[in-house]
């Protein structure tokens, strides 16, 4: 992307300044007003477009020769879109990084983002159970599903094995036969559980998620390119509950997960409460053996245990978002850092990936630190 500079009268420019304000939210504000926005596009100086300078990228503890090797590694992989963040600031930028794409199963790690302000606001107790609220499949459930609690639904440890809506394949060919397990007692990637502590914070915030996110998120956090009409809902026959979709551009993605490596601040203005955002990388349940998804905590992936190709020092106490197709999040405290890798899965032509892959390439992303 090429930036466009311009010379504008004192009013003109303080005109351009409140739009960006009023576009980028309170927290980029302070830093609109000392550097003013990017004409071409009604960007706040917060939204970049490229990494920062060679020099800087390496006072931030990467080698800029080994960042700039990691393009080749992503045209191999076939991403779409990627930011590396250290300290809030991007160290490497790839593709189209503003274009808001579909995120996926990432949607349940930015509701996360949700259900912690209407927690700190009283709007919703995760100790109430399923059966206390009045939402699509409520009639569904036995008198033994209806005990789940919220914050079951949001470790996926529910115990209700309904029809969901955004199932892929494989979710339907594993979930265990209804009844199978008490709430609480097995960790199962369960749709259900997530679409429907969806339509429950909905129904106690008394607003659309997209909304709610835009409002309590991404406006004041700063985001570049969220709107709320970049949300969806899709429902299924079989389904009662629907599943609520998300686009989200790789560079708000990144400051979405900035969010929480900063405790749930963003530019000072504090958005979640530090507990919620701190405890994002705690594991409940076993996942896998190892990697990116080798457990999970609540309605994030936490690296239970790292991959023998990645130096413990960099990988500790990490977690992810995960999207099919490739869409990641990943928050790096050890590194005060926060990758973003990024699949168009609207594009025929896109290559997908999995996990195997994706952190293979978080493996070069952690050679290309000097340390």
């Amino acid at each position: 992307m090429v930036a466009v500079r311009r010379t504008f009268s004192p009013a003109v420019a303080a005109l351009l300044l409140t739009v960006c304000v009023a576009l980028c939210g309170s927290a980029a504000a302070g830093k609109a007003a000392e550097d003013g926005c990017r004409a071409g596009v009604g960007e706040c100086s917060a939204c970049y477009s490229e990494a920062i300078a060679e020099a800087e990228v390496e006072r931030l503890g990467w080698s800029s020769e080994r960042l700039a090797a990691l393009t080749a590694v992503l045209d191999e992989a076939g991403a779409s879109a990627a930011v590396i963040l250290t300290r809030g600031q991007p160290v490497f930028a790839y593709g189209d990084i503003a274009s808001p794409l579909r995120t996926h199963s990432v949607r349940k790690s930015l509701m996360d983002g949700v259900l912690g302000v209407a927690v700190e606001r009283g709007l919703i107790d995760l100790n109430m159970a399923v059966g206390q609220f009045d939402f699509e499949d409520r009639g569904e459930l036995t008198e033994r599903e209806a005990q789940a609690t919220l914050a079951q639904l949001a470790q996926s440890r529910s115990g209700v094995y309904l029809p969901a809506a955004s199932e892929i394949r494989a979710m339907r060919e594993q979930k265990p036969p209804r009844g199978a397990h008490l709430p609480g007692e097995q960790f199962y990637y369960n749709n259900w559980d997530f679409n429907s502590l969806g339509a429950i914070l909905e129904r106690q915030t008394g607003k659309s998620i997209f909304v709610a996110f835009e409002q309590w998120i991404a406006s004041p956090g700063g985001f570049c390119d969220y709107r709320p009409e970049h949300g969806w809902y899709r429902t299924e026959d079989d389904a009662g509950v629907p599943a609520f979709k998300f686009r989200l551009s790789a560079r708000d993605l990144a400051r979405f997960g900035q969010l929480y490596l900063d405790g749930g601040q963003l530019g000072g203005v504090r958005l979640l409460p530090e507990h919620w955002a701190r405890s994002a990388g705690q594991t409940v349940s076993v996942a896998s053996s190892r990697g990116t998804k080798s457990g999970y905590g609540r309605l994030w992936w936490t690296t239970r245990t790292i991959r023998e190709d990645w130096p413990e020092r960099l990988a500790v106490g990490s977690y992810t978002a995960s999207g099919t197709g490739g869409q990641r999040l990943t928050v790096l405290p050890a590194i005060a850092s926060v990758v973003v890798y990024r699949v168009d899965s609207e594009d025929r032509g896109a290559t997908r990936i999995g996990t195997r892959q994706y952190d293979a390439i978080l493996s070069k992303i952690f050679s290309a630190r000097a340390e």
